[in-house]
C-alpha cells in the first residue's frame, strides 16, 4: 500500500474517532438528566423541603348533632383531608403537607372514626392542618366556592365541621420523611 493510501486510511480512521466520541458524548448527555432537572424531580416527588407563597387549611371536628344516631359525621375524616388536597393539587399546589408530614404522588389516605393514617404513619386526629406551597389565589377561590368539597361543605352545615383557610405569602414544607417508625412503639 503506498504511503498516500495509509494516509488517506488513518485520516478516515481518525475522522471516524472523533465522530465516533462525539456520537457518544451526545448520547450520553441524553441519557443523564441535568442536575437542575434531578432536583426539579426531586422537589414534586416531596424528597426535598420548599417554601413559597401558599394556603393553610385547618380542619376541626363539629358536634354531634341530636339523634345523630352515634354517628360520627361531625368527625374529620380521611375523605375530607384526601379532598381538600386533591383540590388544592387541582388548584396549582406544588407541594402539600399534612400536620407537617410531606405527601408525595404515591401518598395513601386511610382510616376510620376521626383517625387519619397517611402512608401507614400514626393516626392523626382534629384538628388537621393542611399546608400548600403554589397558586395560593386559585387555590382560596376554590376553597371559597361552595360548590367545590360538597361533602365538607354539607357537614359544615349538618354538624359545624369547621374549614378555614389563609393565605401566606411563605409557607414552609419539609421533605418527605420515608420513615414508617412510630415513635411510642419499641421493639420488644
Amino acid at each position: 500500500m503506498s504511503p498516500r493510501g495509509l494516509a488517506s486510511g488513518a485520516l478516515v480512521a481518525l475522522v471516524a474517532l472523533a465522530t465516533g466520541f462525539v456520537v457518544a458524548d451526545q448520547i450520553r448527555a441524553q441519557l443523564l438528566t441535568p442536575s437542575n432537572q434531578v432536583a426539579e424531580l426531586r422537589a414534586h416527588a416531596g424528597l426535598v423541603a420548599m417554601h413559597g407563597p401558599g394556603i393553610v387549611v385547618m380542619l376541626r371536628n363539629g358536634v354531634a348533632g341530636p339523634g345523630s344516631g352515634g354517628g360520627t359525621g361531625y368527625l374529620v375524616n380521611f375523605q375530607d383531608v384526601q379532598d381538600v388536597v386533591n383540590l388544592l393539587y387541582v388548584q396549582g399546589a406544588e407541594g402539600i403537607a399534612v400536620n407537617g408530614r410531606r405527601l408525595t404522588p404515591l401518598t395513601a389516605f386511610s382510616g376510620s372514626e376521626g383517625q387519619i393514617v397517611i402512608d401507614q404513619g400514626p393516626p392523626l386526629s382534629s384538628p388537621i392542618t393542611v399546608a400548600a406551597v403554589g397558586d395560593r389565589n386559585r387555590m382560596s377561590d376554590a376553597l371559597g366556592d361552595q360548590s367545590s368539597l360538597p361533602d365538607v361543605h354539607a357537614r359544615e352545615v349538618q354538624f359545624h365541621l369547621r374549614l378555614t383557610f389563609t393565605g401566606s405569602p411563605d409557607v414552609s414544607l419539609p421533605a418527605y420523611d420515608s420513615s414508617l417508625q412510630i415513635p411510642n412503639v419499641h421493639p420488644a
